[in-house]
């Protein structure tokens, strides 16, 4: 992906619904995220997309946007017209597997977040969710603090659930001592005691684990 850098401040909308989809997007710098309305008019995070990320591939199977792409902080990002790209597919074979293996991944991600959504509680999707953050890692006792501090609001945005339960939730991750919150501060996370959350029941099994 190579052409100018296109530069998006905080809150810019980079597409909307209903758009032409007709380029693919490389994200070179900041955070981005791809959002949908609930049928209740509430806004639903689907993915956020990180430094290197493509996005945007939509262009490849549908003529418009069927959701919102949005700079949730500073960006930098490369568009590159949906016909150069298949165009240097078929000259560059590797390109092709790059990106094919690349939607296969996001496609298994996608069934992943069906089955956490159908089989878990709220603790355990906004513990996996926190997972997918990016965050710098601290080198006491394997914290890591989120590079971007986040609303109640936005997190339960992009978790999917109401505020009031993203709420309790961080409660209950704090009692755990799974993850720290400091006024005006990012958060942080204890990323092998989340790991371990994410694939435990129940908190005696999740303690068990972190006393390995």
């Amino acid at each position: 992906f190579d052409g100018p850098e296109r530069g998006v401040p905080a809150g810019a909308r980079i597409f909307h619904p209903g758009d032409i989809s007709q380029s693919l997007f490389l994200l070179r710098r900041g955070l981005v995220k791809l959002s949908a309305l609930s049928p209740k008019g509430d806004e639903l995070t689907l993915r956020l997309y990180r430094p290197a990320e493509i996005f945007g591939e939509g262009c490849f199977c549908r003529g418009v946007h069927r959701y919102c792409a949005t700079a949730v902080e500073p960006s930098g990002l490369v568009e590159v017209p949906a016909a150069r790209v298949l165009e240097a597919m078929i000259h560059e074979p590797e390109l092709a597997l790059e990106l094919v293996s690349n939607l296969a991944e996001r496609l298994a991600s996608a069934y992943d977040e069906i089955q956490m959504v159908a089989s878990r509680t709220a603790v355990i999707r906004v513990a996996s969710r926190l997972l997918t953050f990016p965050g710098e890692e601290r080198s006491e006792n394997g914290w890591a603090e989120l590079t971007k501090r986040f609303t109640h609001e936005e997190l339960a945005q992009i978790v999917g659930v109401r505020r009031e339960t993203l709420t309790r939730a961080l409660a209950r991750l704090r009692g755990l001592g799974l993850v720290q919150c400091a006024l005006g501060r990012p958060m942080r996370l204890h990323r092998r005691g989340l790991e371990a959350l994410a694939r435990c029941q129940t908190s005696s099994a999740l303690r068990a684990t972190l006393n390995k």
